[in-house]
């Protein structure tokens, strides 16, 4: 079997271009936030324990429930960076709670060990977000013990960290001195330095994940992770006004909270799309299901039915001659199975398959029960609906079908080309006819449903034949 496949290179470059000028706005809206931050970044502080806590609570909830998506599309699809996500938020989440919860529990002689408390958590933090775009690509067969490993992983660090604050409370100096007029931190006089440098680090650590996340949505991967990259894009710039302005480790609110609550909005976005997502995958696995369901049962009923009715009328043709009506009751009770082993290939075919991949099973399929040889020049990755891809799977079938058993040809090509337009074309060598001449009576029914077919989908179809030079069906789609 000859095939031939065209090439599709103009149509992959174009389906990234319109990133480029959303990476360009978005560019300018960062270092737009980056200004204000750096100017107004020590302006309107608000020192509000009760606020302070509350918003803590909030963050770390928001931010938790994504870690338990994380680690639940981490079972499904076994991705790695998907893992580390989880682990990423879960220490996030575990900080925000507890920096808004123990102060509520806790001294106020104690309540200044805080910030070392929730420091190691936050590299962490941090650092696993930085990599996380960059293993979404790589799999692992997912386990509970992955997930039960990250989780005690983050419980530990946290856990060590909070023995070694309480065992060193004495000896650690405290996090932010006394804030200066309005309620800011002077810097680094006023400020441990440790703290900040920590703060730079982390905004370091959030802007290459912002990048590694717009990467992967730029690209051929996961779309949705551009949520993330402008999650983490804006709580660089929190961390930035953090570590110019030090009040992340006190009862300050300032502008880079509402950075913060922006970023918790950026990951519930995520979160929001991830489980729509879920859903719709678990809505496809029961209809993918009930589909290969109805084909077991037309497979080992209807077809096996049908298979044995062409074989007796057959048997009865070739005993006892020609018979009025056994010839017609032979062709369509043949015309009745091949239906049903359409539906049944249309039942088992995947949802996503690309219409090339479909289009070269069917008309090899076509070809070896048909005894005829076939040339495909398909182009590849063309993406269409289902209900538009077995549609035009039918036209090509019912033109192979005609081609054969009407025109007797010995060869067909098929072609689609996705340029200007989708260009479904199917020729043979067969005896041809006249296209001008009236049909005769029961015949040029399939002609008919295959035009009827095409101006269904919103397409032309065209018939070019003459007698002895063969038949070309041509259908257009805008």
């Amino acid at each position: 079997m000859d095939r031939q496949r065209g090439s599709c290179y103009v149509e992959n470059v174009g389906m990234r271009q319109p990133y480029r000028p959303l990476v360009i706005a978005g560019g300018a809206a960062l270092a737009v936030l980056v200004v204000v931050t750096v100017m107004l970044g020590g302006a309107g502080v608000h020192r509000d324990a009760a606020l302070r806590a509350s918003l803590e609570l909030a963050l770390g909830l928001v931010v938790l429930l994504a870690a338990l998506v994380a680690f639940r599309r981490f079972g499904e699809r076994g991705r790695v960076g998907e893992l580390v996500l989880g682990g990423a938020l879960s220490a996030l989440a575990l900080a925000s709670l507890l920096a808004g919860a123990l102060p509520v529990l806790i001294s106020e002689e104690t309540e200044a060990s805080l910030a070392w408390v929730r420091f190691p958590p936050l590299l962490l933090a941090g650092a696993a977000l930085a990599a996380s775009p960059f293993l979404l690509d790589r799999t692992v067969a997912p386990r509970r013990t992955h997930v039960a490993g990250a989780l005690a992983l983050v419980g530990a660090l946290q856990l060590a960290s909070g023995l070694a604050v309480h065992a060193l409370a004495e000896r650690l100096p405290a996090a932010l001195g006394e804030p200066l007029a309005g309620g800011a931190y002077g810097w680094p006089a006023d400020t441990q330095p440790v703290l900040v440098a920590g703060d730079w680090l982390v905004v370091c650590l959030l802007a290459v994940a912002a990048v590694g996340f717009m990467r992967e949505a730029a690209g051929a991967g996961d779309r949705s992770v551009r949520w993330l990259g402008l999650g983490c894009a804006l709580a660089a710039v929190a961390h930035l006004q953090y570590a110019l302005h030090p009040t992340l480790y006190s009862d300050a609110v300032t502008i880079g909270d509402g950075f913060r609550v922006a970023f918790a909005a950026c990951v519930l976005a995520w979160t929001v799309r991830e489980v729509s997502e879920y859903q719709r995958e678990v809505m496809a696995a029961a209809v993918a299901q009930e589909r290969r369901r109805l084909a077991r049962e037309l497979h080992d009923g209807l077809a096996q039915e049908l298979a044995f009715l062409v074989a007796q009328t057959h048997l009865l043709a070739f005993r006892h001659g020609d018979i009025d009506g056994l010839d017609a009751l032979e062709r369509t009770s043949q015309r009745a199975l091949d239906e049903s082993r359409i539906a049944i290939g249309v039942l088992t075919r995947p949802g996503e398959e690309p219409l090339d991949v479909a289009l070269e099973s069917v008309v090899e399929d076509l070809a070896d029960r048909m005894g005829t040889n076939v040339r495909l020049r398909l182009a590849p990755g063309v993406d269409v609906e289902p209900a538009l891809r077995d549609a035009l799977l039918r036209i090509v079938r019912e033109a192979m079908t005609n081609a054969v058993r009407h025109g007797g040809a010995t060869s067909v090509s098929v072609e689609l080309d996705n340029g200007n337009g989708l260009r479904l074309r199917v020729e043979d060598d067969g005896r041809g006819f006249s296209v001008d001449a009236a049909p005769r009576r029961g015949s040029g029914l399939g002609l008919v449903s295959m035009r009827e077919r095409a101006e269904a989908l919103g397409g032309r179809l065209t018939v070019a034949s003459r007698p002895g030079e063969g038949t070309s069906v041509e259908l257009v789609l805008p």
